[in-house]
């Protein structure tokens, strides 16, 4: 599985009222599920999303998530 298509995964596991497919939508979250949301990525593949990242809107699209989990594993 590549890394958006398992970022998909946990987005639709965790945001269970709606289902991503298009990977350039904004994510309309609170900042809780916003937490939820970054400790699943980190435990799903084994990293740590520097702090200077954890900004909603630095991570608010399948692409921008994927990128920035590229960069740092």
């Amino acid at each position: 599985m590549d890394i958006a298509k398992k970022i998909v995964t946990i987005l639709n596991e965790t945001l269970e009222s709606e289902e991503i497919n298009d990977y350039n939508s904004e994510l309309i979250i609170d900042s809780l599920l916003f937490i939820k949301i970054i400790i699943k990525l980190e435990d799903a593949f084994g990293c740590e999303i520097p702090a200077s990242k954890l900004l909603l809107s630095e991570l608010n699209t399948v692409t921008k998530i994927t990128s920035i989990i590229e960069s740092i594993i």
